[in-house]
């Protein structure tokens, strides 16, 4: 079951939550201009299920679109060096 549930873009979804600590260290860094990247192998459909969660935008509005890196949206696997240039 949990297998499954890993690989099950909708609960995988639905059970990743916003942990309040990390959105106030993430305002933090994005205060001090610092540039936010997410930079990931999660597979893309597991992603766009979260990034489209309503609660999520309260953490995706710190990050630029040019600043996700989602190595399935992008059609590559890490380790791809390319992607680090």
């Amino acid at each position: 079951a949990l297998v499954k549930a890993m690989f099950n873009p909708v609960i995988l979804s639905r059970n990743t939550n916003i942990i309040n600590d990390g959105k106030k260290l993430l305002k933090a860094c994005h205060s001090n201009n610092n540039t936010l990247i997410i930079f990931s192998n999660m597979h893309h459909d597991h992603f766009e299920k979260i990034y489209n969660k309503p609660e999520m935008k309260k953490i995706f509005k710190y990050f630029k679109a040019q600043n996700i890196l989602i190595s399935g949206l992008l059609k590559t696997m890490k380790p791809y060096n390319a992607m680090y240039d």
